[in-house]
């Protein structure tokens, strides 16, 4: 999968090995462009407005998240006008895995509809 972010000199800073990089660094390094790109979606704009979406959108966000606050999934959820907001208990970071019956179940209710 292409990077979301043209390399930059900004971005090669941050990423660029070290001369004594370890073999655990060098298996971190994927996981820490990963990290780079969502902090710079973060901050950077999207290229769309959420309150432009016209479609149903689900968010569902794990109510016990370490990595991003429920605020961020309720900020989403109220720019976005069709979209449907749901807390799922007990769930962490990647909540659609634990969830996918219940996506698939809305998302099959609304292609009935």
């Amino acid at each position: 999968m292409a990077p979301r972010f043209p390399q930059t000199a900004e971005r090669a800073d941050v990423l660029a090995p070290t001369p004594n990089m370890s073999a655990s660094d060098s298996l971190s390094e994927n996981r820490s462009e990963g990290f780079l790109e969502d902090t710079l979606a973060g901050i950077r704009p999207w290229g769309f407005r959420p309150d432009a979406i016209g479609v149903p959108v689900l968010i569902m966000h794990g109510a016990e998240d370490k990595m991003v606050a429920c605020a961020h999934g309720e900020w989403l959820a109220a720019r976005c006008p069709a979209a449907e907001l749901r807390i799922v208990a007990d769930a962490g970071h990647i909540t659609v895995l634990d969830s996918a019956r219940e996506a698939l179940a809305w998302l099959a209710a609304l292609v009935r509809a």
